[in-house]
């Protein structure tokens, strides 16, 4: 069976951008009601969106034109999944569109999904998204599956998942760190024993500690090296890695977990406070 289309189908920007793309397309539709939007509306909330998400600092210079806002806006046209609207291309207003009912759900889904697997910034972004729109994304949802997303627009419910996933990294993480420790230690006593770089490989690679096996078998590539580097990857280099690169990945990772703690706490003040007046505001006004 054929699977369902995606936003992000087509490699490129689309892809690079899937969340902030997804919450800029139904901000503008929210923020337009029934006049539609145009290229431009969509353009700004993604700058919007991406500027909360500090990529305007961290990816300088990247910009995204409007006739690629105008294809991928055809591309959902085809898809069902947005329509233009009707009468409300007047001159020199250029052509304004709406979406689907079927368009908006898929892409309320696309965001939902980012939190299992997009960056940490872009999930800590869908669940203030969720929490401050959630009352507004249900109203424009359609009414006979709204009861559904209910339950899966729930910041607390995307938090976890977000939580899980961190830690699901932190776990894989704290591994490396030990195995490649464990290896480190095998490969120095076998160069002390004089064992040869070939029967040295083959032996660091039967303990399993190298994750892309299935892709390239360890000895099939560092066995290629020239001499000098050879020597480094079958024995220093697994603690280099261990204590500058999963070292200090698994410490960032234990922040962005306490970073997670602290926003849940945040989102239970707001629920114990009984303030529910952020979820009714509508999309786009905020900026």
């Amino acid at each position: 069976m054929k699977p369902p289309p995606r936003l992000d189908e087509r490699f490129g920007l689309v892809r690079a951008n899937t969340t902030v793309l997804a919450a800029g397309l139904m901000a503008a539709h929210a923020a337009a009601a029934n006049s539609g939007f145009r290229p431009s509306d969509v353009r700004f909330f993604v700058y919007l969106f991406s500027n909360w998400l500090e990529r305007d600092v961290l990816y300088p210079g990247e910009a995204l034109d409007l006739t690629q806002v105008r294809r991928l806006l055809l591309r959902l046209v085809r898809l069902g999944w947005a329509e233009k609207a009707a009468g409300a291309a007047g001159k020199g207003s250029g052509t304004r569109y709406g979406l689907t009912c079927e368009g908006f759900s898929a892409l309320v889904a696309t965001l939902v999904a980012a939190v299992d697997s997009r960056s940490f910034e872009e999930a800590v972004f869908v669940v203030s998204f969720v929490a401050g729109y959630r009352l507004r994304l249900v109203e424009l949802l359609a009414a006979e599956s709204s009861d559904g997303w209910h339950e899966q627009l729930d910041a607390r419910r995307l938090l976890l998942r977000a939580r899980r996933r961190v830690e699901r990294v932190l776990s894989d993480l704290t591994e490396r760190v030990a195995s490649s420790a464990c290896v480190a230690r095998e490969a120095a006593a076998l160069r002390r024993a004089g064992v040869a770089d070939a029967a040295l490989a083959q032996k660091l690679e039967a303990l399993g500690v190298y994750q892309l096996q299935h892709v390239r078998p360890l000895s099939a590539f560092v066995l290629s090296f020239p001499p000098l580097l050879r020597e480094f990857e079958l024995g220093p280099a697994f603690e280099h890695r261990s204590r500058f690169l999963f070292e200090t990945f698994a410490d960032a990772t234990r922040g962005q977990l306490r970073a997670l703690e602290k926003l849940e706490a945040r989102l239970a003040e707001d629920e114990l406070a009984g303030d529910a007046s952020s979820c009714r505001v509508d999309l786009g006004r905020q900026t």
